[in-house]
């Protein structure tokens, strides 16, 4: 080979490199150096504020097969309180559940009288329509009157357990974030379950409470499921007993960013996992789950029995929503899970670019709280709105 061919294919190596090293990212450089500077006590004093970020590019060859590069920033094996995020996992071993049962969403399902049972965060709040009086609601919901509950002249909650199909629930607590459907389908999974599939999909996190203070929150209650055009019972469970006894902070769900991230990625990219990883559940399940977590409240109108009804989008979207929602639905799809509490905020994300035809997961969580314990949601939100865009932005550019 001549030496001008040898130094053309040297440059040609040379430019490919530096356009290969112009892509590599670094939070560091493509994030915080740009980032105002009201957020930057987030990423800078880790005393201060516990940050966590997983950025995951996804990498596909000619044959479309997936490759994930994670980037990390802080201890995202740190396991922390994952509030409502604790319902994606919940959501997929309903499922899973069900198919055990042979049973479909459509189904009915019955929680039997237990002490959790009366708890206000187990009775959802109703919006009351005009001119509708108790003998209509009661109708309504096939409850006798004295189960309902008049909070003000405007809504009222219901202290029964009434039937509800699973598909009912399990929307009322992905789209609206519920609650109290979360609590039904914590009782309906169950802690054994929960700690047999975590173990066997050796994802690192514990369930062990509903989103509420029980005093006995290892019994899962009987419960019934009932067709929902005969009523008749497809599916009975006794009570059961967890006898594990938790070593520390027994009251409290824990989750790691990397394990809730590996939640999600097994959900959107079933295929890119081993068998004995992904979840026993067949398309139409993945195709119901993804459609849950990517619809907001204001696109579900079917219920009145939220209190996040009302509520602005960023309610369930931190990434690219908290601040100002300024990017189109028609552009980007996002697939998420969030949570708030304690001075927590996370989102956990799967982010679909139509526009640009890119694609990658966002996770991040801070704790918002000052030295002095005082939240800062209201700074934490814009952080994860800049983020987000952020991200999308060095996408974009790729």
């Amino acid at each position: 080979m001549s030496a001008f061919k040898i130094k053309i294919s040297t440059l040609f190596v040379v430019f490919h490199i530096a356009i290969a090293q112009s892509n590599v990212f670094s939070f560091q450089k493509n994030i915080f150096e740009k980032m105002p500077v009201e957020y930057l006590n987030a990423v800078k004093d880790s005393n201060l504020f516990k940050t966590q970020i997983i950025y995951t590019e996804i990498l596909r060859d000619g044959n479309q097969s997936i490759v994930f590069q994670d980037h990390f920033w802080g201890d995202t094996s740190y396991a922390f309180y994952p509030a409502s995020t604790v319902k994606l996992p919940t959501a997929i071993f309903v499922l899973e559940k069900l198919r055990t049962f042979y049973t479909p969403l459509e189904s009915l399902l019955k929680i039997e009288e237990n002490n959790c049972l009366i708890h206000k965060n187990y009775a959802p709040i109703f919006y009351r329509k005009k001119k509708e009086g108790l003998s209509d609601i009661a109708k309504l919901y096939d409850v006798s009157k004295d189960k309902i509950k008049l909070i003000n002249q405007n809504t009222y909650k219901i202290n029964c357990s009434r039937l509800e199909s699973f598909d009912d629930i399990l929307s009322k607590m992905l789209i609206y974030s519920n609650n109290a459907a979360f609590n039904k389908m914590y009782d309906f999974v169950g802690q054994l379950y929960y700690q047999k599939r975590l173990k066997e999909l050796q994802i690192n996190a514990t369930i062990r409470n509903r989103l509420y203070i029980c005093e006995d929150q290892s019994t899962t209650p009987a419960f019934s499921i009932f067709d929902s055009v005969t009523n008749k019972v497809l599916y009975k469970q006794s009570k059961e007993k967890n006898n594990v006894v938790y070593p520390e902070n027994p009251q409290k769900n824990q989750i790691p960013i990397a394990s809730l991230q590996e939640i999600l990625k097994r959900l959107i990219f079933p295929e890119t996992f081993a068998d004995s990883l992904r979840y026993n559940l067949e398309k139409t399940d993945y195709e119901v789950l993804k459609e849950y977590i990517k619809m907001r409240p204001q696109d579900h109108t079917c219920f009145r029995d939220s209190e996040y009804i009302t509520q602005s989008e960023n309610m369930t979207n931190y990434l690219l929503v908290g601040f100002k929602n300024n990017i189109s639905k028609n552009e980007v799809e996002i697939y998420n899970i969030v949570g708030r509490a304690y001075g927590y905020l996370i989102d956990c994300a799967y982010i679909k670019d139509k526009k640009y035809n890119k694609d990658f997961f966002l996770t991040c969580m801070i704790d918002t709280k000052d030295k002095n314990g005082n939240y800062g949601y209201e700074w934490g939100m814009p952080f994860f709105d800049y983020l987000g865009k952020a991200i999308l932005n060095f996408e974009r550019k790729k």
